[in-house]
């Protein structure tokens, strides 16, 4: 298996943690470590084509967990004033 493996598993297992640590709702902590879990066993084991499917299933609960996480926050991503 590439080191690039490990290293691609490393940087999701940090985005994922530093994503999970400053929410207050246990589901959306629940929810990155479930998503986490199925990408990386898809990412370690993409050989196997029945394993392959937990990367799509992990990445899009990953994707929805950032979303709702972002929601639930309330960060609003306005754009910055031009200046004249």
């Amino acid at each position: 298996m590439p080191i690039i493996d490990y290293i691609f598993a490393g940087v999701a297992l940090i985005a994922a943690y530093f994503a999970a640590r400053r929410t207050t709702n246990p589901k959306i902590k629940l929810a990155f470590g479930i998503g986490w879990g199925l990408f990386i066993l898809g990412v370690l084991l993409h050989d196997n084509p029945y394993l392959f499917v937990s990367l799509h299933i992990g990445s899009i609960i990953l994707i929805v967990t950032h979303l709702k996480n972002i929601q639930s926050c309330g960060l609003n991503f306005k754009k910055p004033k031009e200046s004249q």
